[in-house]
């Protein structure tokens, strides 16, 4: 917990997570589950996914965007407490963000990429396909930019091979 009394870990996400298939509001949990994955990625490069995702299921709640909302956070609480392994939550994660909730990806499926901020506010960005055969690095003054870069070189070396 943060100072302020937030769950800020991912054990403390996970609990959230694990409240869900059998709360009476899911929404409310889920928006608890965005704000505590938040505070998580000062430790856990997997919780800015968390976020996301969990950050986009509220919109699609509060905006109306599925027949039964509080079904579809009750799905994806249910998916990621059946994970067991750091390699199937980051499935679980990647299926939500691009199947699901439809986010385009910055990298073609498999391939990893760490953004990081730098002191002056620029960013850099590191992109590595599953082999390692090719790993890609780009820098730019925006966020934006970086995963432009990075998005443009990623899937023309996946095309060339």
């Amino acid at each position: 917990m943060d100072e302020w009394g937030v769950p800020d870990t991912m054990p403390e996400v996970d609990a959230l997570i694990a409240q869900i298939p059998s709360a009476d509001e899911p929404y409310q949990l889920a928006c608890e589950v965005a704000v505590a994955a938040t505070g998580a990625t000062k430790s856990a490069e997997i919780a800015w996914n968390v976020y996301l995702v969990w950050a986009e299921l509220t919109d699609v709640w509060e905006e109306k965007q599925h027949p039964d909302p509080d079904a579809l956070i009750r799905e994806a609480a249910a998916e990621w407490l059946a994970a067991e392994t750091e390699a199937e939550r980051h499935e679980c994660l990647d299926r939500w963000k691009h199947e699901i909730l439809g986010y385009e990806r910055t990298v073609p499926k498999g391939w990893s990429l760490v953004v990081d901020q730098q002191p002056d506010g620029s960013y850099v960005a590191h992109a590595e396909d599953p082999s390692g055969a090719h790993a890609l690095d780009a820098v730019a003054s925006d966020l934006e930019s970086v995963w432009a870069v990075i998005k443009q070189q990623s899937f023309a070396v996946e095309e060339a091979n």
